[in-house]
């Protein structure tokens, strides 16, 4: 399966120039158990963003997520600086690691329309969570089997 490129915007790229990745390496432990919530709470993972209003609740990222189930902290109020570096230091994740899995996103979808009526601006398909589950493994190593895979194969 086609993990797709990493499509960073210039922003994202300067926000994560000079954020050192963690000493300790990878909290695999802890990348797992993000894995597992989102896996059983799916229609709460929005990889598109780092959070959006859902009517069952806050939709959040991986990083959102990692933030949100390892720290008392209100993701909300975080910048997204002090979320990715928060990310990054729970997961263990290098800075190369956290810009490949924090900003995936799938394809473009073609001529996005928003609901303000601007035409033009970059949109992209929100990944499957077996998609976002093979980025992982192909940028940590880590292979997490959803639990669709596991039943089929």
């Amino acid at each position: 399966m086609d993990t797709g490129a990493v499509n960073l915007s210039h922003s994202a790229q300067l926000w994560l120039r000079g954020i050192a990745g963690p000493e300790e390496g990878l909290n695999e432990a802890f990348i797992r158990e993000v894995l597992a919530w989102i896996e059983l709470h799916q229609e709460l993972w929005n990889q598109n963003t780092w959070h959006s209003p859902e009517p069952c609740g806050t939709a959040y990222c991986f990083a959102g997520w990692a933030v949100k189930l390892g720290t008392d902290l209100e993701v909300e109020s975080l910048g997204t600086l002090a979320l990715v570096r928060k990310a990054m230091e729970l997961t263990g994740l290098s800075t190369a690691q956290a810009s490949e899995l924090f900003w995936y996103v799938a394809e473009p979808v073609e001529d996005p329309i928003f609901e303000s009526g601007y035409v033009g601006h970059q949109s992209y398909r929100k990944p499957t969570f077996e998609e976002f589950c093979a980025k992982v493994e192909a940028v940590t190593g880590i292979r997490f089997k959803p639990r669709s895979e596991a039943i089929d194969g």
